[in-house]
């Protein structure tokens, strides 16, 4: 049976790379230079009857010399023929590695760079205020700018974090068909909704979604849960767990304050009360794309954090720098 070979490419909503990175053997997010661009409209040239006839009036071919410059993520699979992915699934794999990427981007930098730099900041609404006097005329307005989002950075220093903190292996388990990969995906979904919601107060809601969605099993008291299976995840020192079921704890208080209505005590305290939960959720995820081969769901987490309550001596793969859990719990206020 002879060998097939599917090239796809598809465009980021929220990168801009200056580094290429190998998301998988499979895939890999770069910048897609001129003369790549060039090479791929002649190849869609050759391979479309439309394109051959029309030439660089053709849709497709426009599209591909259009890659040129931009940040794309590159899907490259060969296999028998007849046995392909579909184009539904190559598109999956792709979005999948583009957020994966972003949430990687997560651990450093704070939540306003990140969405000034993959959302942007427009107002939907434009005032102006134009005064007349005898002798003088002023205009003002209390709304700024628009900026158009320039794409998050993935450099060199994106690319060794990567590699370095699990983030390939996190990838690798949510393409796969486990119950833990539906958790992880949800959460990722539910992350990067969070990280680029312009309100403060739904972009809560969905974080706190997020972090549910990885280990809480259907109706059971979701803060308690959460604080000692985070804990347990986290960390081996009582010490530390004991800090970070409180820091869970206090996060889901204030997280109950705002969605009741009661607000915050300080301006500022919801964005860092986001910086805590997004980089929490990260963590956890890692820590349990790590462990896939112990954990195949929630049931197998709830599990391994039990015997620990009931003084079983365990512990876990944790591929991240304690650096990045320390930053999260200092970003609580």
């Amino acid at each position: 049976m002879s060998t097939r070979i599917q090239h796809y490419l598809r465009t980021t909503r929220w990168l801009k790379a200056e580094s290429s990175v190998s998301v998988s053997p499979d895939c890999t997010i770069c910048a897609y230079t001129e003369e790549q661009a060039r090479r791929t409209a002649e190849l869609v040239r050759k391979r479309n009857p439309a394109a051959r006839i029309s030439g660089p009036s053709d849709f497709y071919y426009q599209r591909a010399e259009g890659l040129g410059g931009r940040t794309v993520v590159e899907v490259k699979k060969t296999g028998q023929r007849g046995h392909g992915l579909s184009d539904e699934r190559l598109s999956e794999l792709a979005r999948l590695a583009e957020v994966v990427v972003a949430a990687s981007l997560l651990l450093q930098g704070d939540r306003s760079t990140f969405l000034r730099r993959s959302v942007g900041v427009q107002n939907e609404i434009f005032d102006l205020h134009i005064t007349e006097r005898a002798r003088d005329r002023s205009v003002s307005s209390t709304s700024q700018p628009e900026k158009e989002p320039t794409g998050l950075i993935v450099d060199d220093t994106a690319e060794r974090r990567f590699n370095k903190n699990g983030f390939r292996d996190l990838y690798h388990v949510s393409t796969t068909d486990t119950k833990l990969s539906t958790r992880l995906r949800r959460c990722l979904d539910w992350l990067i909704q969070s990280r680029t919601d312009k309100s403060e107060s739904s972009a809560l809601v969905k974080t706190s979604t997020a972090l549910e969605t990885l280990v809480v099993i259907g109706r059971e008291p979701t803060r308690r849960a959460l604080s000692e299976r985070g804990a347990y995840i986290l960390s081996d020192d009582p010490e530390e767990r004991r800090e970070i079921s409180r820091a869970i704890k206090k996060f889901y208080s204030k997280r109950g304050d705002i969605v009741h209505g009661k607000g915050v005590e300080e301006e500022g305290d919801i964005s860092r009360i986001l910086e805590f939960g997004d980089r929490l959720a990260v963590l956890i995820g890692l820590v349990l794309s790590a462990n896939s081969d112990r954990w195949k769901n929630a049931d197998d987490v709830r599990r391994y954090c039990d015997a620990i309550r009931w003084g079983g001596d365990r512990t876990c793969t944790r591929p991240w720098s304690k650096t990045y859990l320390n930053a999260a719990l200092n970003r609580l206020p």
